[in-house]
């Protein structure tokens, strides 16, 4: 690309919680070609790199954004020093109404599912997926996952809706909780990601890059964004899992991808759970968003 589009992708990427991973994914951007993660790491002694290959784990959460190609997430993830990559989906029936709604909900989200851990599995990965257990939450399962498996960060989307907002700082909340000498639980950190189609150019009075001010006039803020961003392309390689996945998550190879009918009796238990309880609903997601279909056949979802 252009040396002035490359400089203005470095904006494209904002980071509430870590302006590094926003560096990171920009640096993404102005590389498409996102290599296998051992040619990124640092230099450093071959006994510092065994050491740190042996403990750095990077937890992806995957939520919305099912796919490889043009996902920051991954790109970060790919960017950082991290040896093990650990792609998570988190089954939360209060949550995956909202995640994916309508009679068609179910079936669209199987198929998205299993189209990722078939190219996860390509590229010498795979698609984890773990189901709440009673009385958990999205946020409860990946701070569990985070933390049985010693991950040094957790990468996820930002989010703007109040639900997926309270669950990401129920995350972070939750992975400063421990023993205050645990040195790796002091270590652990969420990351969140986001991206817009077009690069944010500087400011003109040189107070660092951002969004144009637009003075309310949305033609004005139109004129102002950057140019169209370049898709990123799918990874060719990924960090290979963990070992020990399925034993300390207590389950069965890399996580079954239940069917539609599976999906929609998950959610009909969730909300059952939330209206028999007597102290309220445990989760941020209950009674927001209207009951799943009858699940129907992905020939059916347009």
């Amino acid at each position: 690309r252009a040396p002035a589009a490359a400089a203005a992708a470095a904006a494209a990427v904002s980071s509430p919680l870590s302006p590094r991973l926003g560096a990171s994914a920009a640096a993404a951007r102005a590389h498409p070609v996102v290599g296998a993660l051992p040619e990124q790491r640092e230099e450093g002694s071959s006994s510092q790199k065994q050491q740190k290959e042996t403990r750095s784990l990077t937890l992806l959460w995957l939520k919305h954004d099912l796919r490889l190609d043009d996902h920051l997430g991954i790109a970060a993830a790919l960017s950082s020093s991290s040896s093990h990559l650990l792609p998570l989906y988190v089954l939360d029936g209060a949550a995956l109404p909202e995640t994916c709604p309508g009679p068609c909900g179910a079936a669209a989200l199987v198929g998205a599912l299993e189209s990722l851990r078939a190219s996860l599995r390509v590229r010498g990965s795979d698609l984890i997926v773990l189901r709440c257990a009673e009385g958990e939450t999205a946020a409860d399962a990946v701070t569990r996952a985070a933390k049985r498996m010693k991950a040094s960060r957790v990468i996820a989307e930002s989010e703007v809706s109040p639900q997926w907002r309270h669950e990401l700082k129920q995350v972070q909340k939750k992975l400063l909780e421990g023993e205050k000498d645990d040195e790796e639980q002091r270590k652990m950190e969420l990351l969140e990601w986001s991206a817009s189609l077009h690069a944010r150019p500087a400011k003109d009075d040189g107070e660092g890059e951002g969004e144009v001010e637009a003075e309310g006039d949305w033609r004005k803020h139109v004129r102002a964004r950057g140019p169209l961003l370049p898709p990123l392309a799918a990874p060719g390689a990924l960090p290979p899992l963990p070992q020990g996945v399925a034993e300390a998550l207590g389950i069965q190879g890399a996580g079954r991808i239940p069917s539609a009918q599976e999906v929609v009796e998950i959610v009909a238990a969730a909300a059952a759970a939330s209206n028999s309880s007597s102290s309220g609903s445990s989760s941020y997601f209950n009674g927001s968003v209207l009951p799943y279909g009858s699940p129907q056949s992905s020939n059916d979802v347009a």
